[in-house]
C-alpha cells in the first residue's frame, strides 16, 4: 500500500466520485485534506483542493486524468511527531509514557 496526493482537485469532485471514476488505478482510499484556519480563538477546518489517496501496491501512474484533465501524483510525507519530553518520535507529549530528558545531550537530566 503506498500513499500519494494529488492536488488542484476541484471541491465539487467528492471522494465517492474518485473512487468510482479511478476503480482502473486500484485505490484503496481517498480523502480530502483540510486546511487549519484560526478564526476569533476558534480552529475552523475548510476543505482544500487537496486529495491524499491510498493505492494497492507500489507501482503507481505518474498522473490521474479525469474529465480530460491531467492531475500528477506527488508524494506524501505524513508529519513526523515527535515528544519533547523524552525527545523521541512517534508520540508527542501528551502521550509519553517515558522519563523526561535533557534537550541538550538526551540523556536523563542531572540535576546537580
Amino acid at each position: 500500500m503506498r500513499t500519494d496526493v494529488i492536488k488542484n482537485v476541484p471541491l465539487d469532485v467528492s471522494e465517492d466520485d474518485i473512487l468510482r471514476e479511478f476503480n482502473s488505478y486500484k485505490i484503496l482510499s481517498a480523502k480530502r485534506l483540510n486546511i487549519r484556519e484560526r478564526k476569533n480563538g476558534e480552529l475552523i477546518f475548510t476543505p482544500s483542493r487537496t486529495v491524499m489517496i491510498k493505492f494497492r501496491g507500489q507501482l503507481l501512474p505518474r498522473s490521474i486524468i479525469y474529465l480530460y484533465v491531467n492531475f500528477p501524483i506527488f508524494l506524501y510525507f505524513p508529519r513526523v511527531l515527535i515528544c519533547f519530553s523524552c525527545l523521541r518520535y512517534g508520540h508527542v507529549s501528551a502521550d509519553c509514557k517515558g522519563k523526561l530528558r535533557c534537550a541538550r545531550c538526551r540523556y536523563l537530566p542531572n540535576f546537580r
